[in-house]
């Protein structure tokens, strides 16, 4: 059975932040989890990868810090068709479902949201 609430703009900015938050922090737990089996060739590869600098980590947390900001610009339509397209890894069509419009309405928005956020960045 699907509920509609009503919450105030600050609580929905909380939420939004949170949300985005939690799906980064996903997405840095993900690349911790092996994928692929492991063999002897993988794991000499790994060994000879050089370990980032921390000027390296904190340029490109700085740069994760100003795509969440940019993202949090975007109108409210645009965000939660984009968010859970790239971040969530939903296609088109779900998002349609799940929004009650067309698979084209999504595309049209992620689309716009892209250009959006790349004219910001």
């Amino acid at each position: 059975m699907e509920r509609c609430v009503e919450i105030d703009k600050p609580l929905f900015d909380a939420f939004d932040r949170f949300e985005l938050e939690d799906i980064s922090f996903m997405h840095k737990v993900d690349k911790h989890y092996e994928r692929t089996e492991q063999t002897e060739a993988s794991l000499n590869k790994r060994a000879l990868k050089p370990q980032e600098s921390v000027e390296e980590i904190v340029s490109q947390q700085m740069e994760v810090d100003r795509l969440h900001q940019a993202i949090a610009q975007l109108p409210e339509k645009q965000r939660r068709r984009l968010v859970p397209y790239y971040f969530g890894e939903f296609t088109y069509e779900q998002i349609a479902e799940m929004e009650g419009c067309t698979k084209r309405a999504v595309k049209f928005s992620v689309d716009i949201a892209l250009k959006n956020l790349k004219e910001n960045l």
